[in-house]
C-alpha cells in the first residue's frame, strides 16, 4: 500500500470517528434540551406544545426565555438551541434568544425568588 493510500485511509477514518462523536454529542445536548423543556413545561403549567407556537403570552415567553438561559447556561451553544426549538416547531432568530438570556440575567440580578425557581429546575 502506498504512504498516500494509508494516509487518505486514516483521514477517512479519523473524519468519520470525529463525526460520530460531534453526533453523539449533540444527542446529548439534545436529551439536555428536552429535559429542560419537560421540567419548564411542568414548573410553569405551560404545555410543551405551546411553547413552540408563535403565541406572545407572557408565560409562554417566560418559559421559553427560561429555556434558553437553563440551556446556555449548560452551556450548550446558541445554535443547537436554535436548532432544537425548529426541530419542535418554533423557528426563534438567534437575536430573540440573546435577548431571553439577558431578560433572565437580568431578572436574577433583581427578583431572588427568581433565581431559586432556576435552581429547582436545574
Amino acid at each position: 500500500m502506498k504512504l498516500e493510500t494509508i494516509l487518505i485511509t486514516c483521514y477517512s477514518a479519523l473524519q468519520t470517528r470525529n463525526k460520530w462523536q460531534q453526533n453523539q454529542r449533540q444527542m446529548i445536548k439534545e436529551k439536555v434540551f428536552n429535559t429542560y423543556v419537560n421540567t419548564v413545561s411542568r414548573k410553569l403549567d405551560v404545555p410543551r406544545e405551546e411553547i413552540f407556537t408563535n403565541t406572545k403570552k407572557r408565560k409562554v415567553v417566560d418559559a421559553r426565555q427560561l429555556i434558553y438561559y437553563l440551556c446556555y447556561t449548560r452551556p450548550m451553544r446558541i445554535t443547537y438551541i436554535k436548532d432544537y426549538m425548529t426541530r419542535n416547531g418554533y423557528e426563534p432568530p438567534h437575536s430573540t434568544i440573546h435577548y431571553g438570556i439577558s431578560q433572565v440575567t437580568k431578572k436574577i440580578e433583581s427578583d431572588q425568588d427568581y433565581v431559586e425557581l432556576i435552581d429547582r429546575l436545574k
